[in-house]
């Protein structure tokens, strides 16, 4: 650290956000990086800690696998009675049942109540929320 500081004042301004104070540790952008993170301060007003990290790297790694693997288009499919779902490998499921005129792009924007419904209505329907691991 510089003489105990924790920013300091640069020539080349943010792109992102234009501030020119810039962290000691790794140079980044002081206002954009409070911003994303909170910092944690003493009772003196300066910095104490940095928060934890939201994810460790290998998570984050895998994370970019599965958006990866998403984006060229891998996908598990199952049929359960008129039901057809689609998993991704983020875990964003959708459902499609022509027969029915059920087309869900998106599971998770289903209510409780919805779900529910389909359970009571069609008993494949739990079959199909345990395969994707909802239940």
């Amino acid at each position: 650290m510089m003489a105990g500081r924790t920013k300091y004042t640069s020539d080349t301004p943010c792109g992102h956000c234009g501030s020119t104070t810039r962290t000691v540790y790794g140079a980044a952008c002081w206002t954009c990086q409070t911003t994303k993170r909170p910092l944690q301060r003493d009772s003196r007003g300066k910095v104490s800690a940095w928060p934890a990290a939201l994810r460790s790297r290998d998570g984050w790694l895998a994370l970019c696998e599965q958006r990866k693997r998403e984006r060229s288009g891998q996908r598990d499919t199952c049929t359960f009675g008129p039901f057809t779902a689609s998993s991704t490998p983020t875990g964003k499921l959708s459902i499609q049942a022509p027969a029915l005129g059920v087309s869900v792009p998106d599971a998770s924007t289903l209510s409780f109540d919805q779900l529910n419904k389909l359970v009571r209505l069609y008993p494949e329907f739990l079959e199909l929320l345990e395969w994707a691991g909802w239940v």
